[in-house]
């Protein structure tokens, strides 16, 4: 079975815990790509655009990680173990967070 058929396979709630994954992701690679509109005056335009979808990407993440990661428990159809692993992969946004407060608070 290839990569992209196990994928057709997956539920709809393991499907968007793989898309809140990318999606995050890519609101950091956004942030990155849109940084050097910021001091080219004629395009900065390009800059504040980049950095409210990245923002908008970001927190949308965090918020449907932690609906998706709901769905997931709440489905009876499933046994504990894969569960539990989509549960962690679809809370990889919320892990983040509370790994960066955690590191800003200890100031690593």
């Amino acid at each position: 079975m290839t990569f992209t058929s196990k994928i057709l396979y997956l539920n709809w709630t393991k499907k968007i815990s793989l898309l809140i994954c990318f999606l995050f992701l890519s609101s950091f690679l956004i942030s990155e790509m849109v940084e050097y509109y910021r001091m080219v005056p004629e395009l900065n335009w390009i800059y504040e655009y980049g950095e409210s979808i990245s923002n908008f990407l970001f927190l949308g993440t965090l918020i449907w990680s932690l609906f998706n990661s709901i769905l997931i428990v709440m489905d009876i159809n499933q046994n504990w173990k894969e569960s539990t692993i989509w549960t962690l992969i679809s809370l990889i946004p919320i892990f983040y967070i509370c790994f960066a407060f955690f590191a800003w608070s200890m100031e690593i």
